[in-house]
Order: C-alpha cells, then structure tokens, then sequence
C-alpha cells in the first residue's frame, strides 16, 4: 500500500471496489438478489475484514483479483468467446441410440423448461432424419425437485405421444439422476446391457463441453451433437442471461472438478 494514502482510506476504497464487484457478480447470478443491499452488506463485510490483519492479506491477494478475473469475463465481450469455447459440436453421424439430457421442468406447471424443450427438439430433428431409432429421456431423481415434481422423462414422452401418436420411437430412461454424471453413469448402463456402439449426445450448447468430458471419463462413445445455441452473442456488453448461463457453468466445472467427476 503507497505510503502517502491513509489506511483507513485505502480500506474504505478497497471495500467499495470489492462490493460492488462481488455483488455485481451474485446478482448476475441469482438475479432476484437485491443488488444494492447486496453491495452495501458485502462492502461493509470486507471494510471489516480489511481491518484484520490476518485477513487482510487472503482479501487482497485472493479475493480481489479473482473477483477481477470473474467480473472480465463476465461483463465484457469475452463472455461469447468463453461459451463458444464450452461448446463440443460435431457431425452426426448415425448411431444406436439418441441421449437428451434433462434440462428441468417447472413443477407447478409441468411444462419443460427452455433448456429441455430445446434438447429434446433436436433430438426429434436427429431421429426423424434417421440418425438413430431410439431415443433416450432423463428421469430425475425424486431428491431433485421433490417426489410430486413431474418427471422430465414422463412430459418428454407425452410430448412425443402428441407430436408422434402413431410412429413413437422406441425409448429408453435413464432413472433417478441427480445430475449430468448420474447421467453419463446410466447411458454407460444402457450401453453395456444393450451392446450399443455409438450414441448421439445431445444437451445445450454451453453445457456440451462439460457433459462430453463427463461421458468419456465414463468410457461413452458418443458424438456431440448439442441443441443450436438459445445464448446467442448480443453486443458489448452481455446480457443477463448470458452472464448468468456462463456464471453457472464455471460453478458446475468447479463442482464436479472437487467431486472427482471431470
């Protein structure tokens, strides 16, 4: 710290700089967060750290550079670069089974979130030009959203009742997953039990990246075959939902990196 600046300035100035990052970042994360409460709580939570010194140290050279780091990435232009690196896009090709990996579903009202619809679209776009004849849906476990939550798998399936009532693929469920592992886990299952030799990965683009390392980790031959990217690259600045979709990816990688996943 510059000698001629008062500590208790450089502590005040540090604590703003600081809070108003991280509270910018926990925003564009959870976007309900209230973000000026937000600031003030995390700017007096750090002024008060600075002022220890065996904190001051790890807020200064750990905190406030990752949170430099994140915020780059997060509201500049370099947010597209990044979701266009976390994307694993190949040619179809044909093979013996279709996977779609779970997205979410609204439970009060039983429809697909926007991140399943647009998986399970491309998987219909794949087995109706004939890639492969079985598709493969996602159960959730009950544990994920609460046992009265409808299942992903059962609105996907009725989903193709409608679309397809006299022409239904065969379909295979991958049951009571928790997460993109779980899944990964069931189709190695499904592989050995029906000797399969190449399936279809399909999941959304920014989530391709991680689910292909998770099944090759797990020994899947696939080829990833993702749903067309719904985050598309907007302007300069990025928006919220590109903020948020890149903010929760890098915490997945970081989740599954410590659970030994990757």
């Amino acid at each position: 710290m510059p000698q001629h600046v008062p500590p208790s300035v450089f502590s005040v100035v540090v604590s703003i700089a600081i809070g108003l990052l991280a509270s910018s970042l926990w925003h564009a994360l959870y976007w309900k967060v209230p973000l000026v409460a937000c600031a003030v709580l995390l700017t007096g939570g750090t002024f008060l750290l600075l002022r220890q010194p065996s904190t001051r140290t790890a807020v200064l050279v750990l905190v406030l550079p990752l949170l430099l780091i994140l915020s780059s990435l997060t509201f500049t232009p370099m947010l597209h670069r990044i979701l266009t690196a976390l994307t694993v896009q190949a040619t179809p090709r044909h093979a013996d089974a279709i996977v779609i990996l779970g997205g979410g579903v609204n439970c009060t009202t039983g429809v697909l979130t926007a991140a399943s619809q647009e998986r399970l679209e491309q998987g219909i776009r794949l087995w109706q030009a004939g890639y492969a004849s079985t598709l493969v849906l996602s159960q959730q476990a009950d544990a994920l959203y609460g046992a009265d939550c409808p299942k992903v798998s059962d609105v996907s399936l009725q989903l193709l009742q409608q679309r397809f009532p006299a022409q239904l693929p065969p379909v295979e469920i991958l049951h009571n997953v928790m997460n993109t592992h779980d899944e990964a886990v069931e189709t190695a299952r499904l592989i050995t039990h029906h000797r399969w030799q190449q399936v279809l990965l399909v999941t959304s683009s920014w989530h391709s990246r991680r689910a292909a390392l998770m099944f090759a980790k797990v020994g899947v031959p696939f080829t990833s075959v993702p749903a067309p990217a719904a985050v598309a690259a907007s302007g300069f600045i990025p928006t919220p939902l590109e903020q948020y979709t890149l903010l929760r990816e890098l915490a997945a990688y970081v989740k599954a990196w410590v659970q030994g996943e990757l």
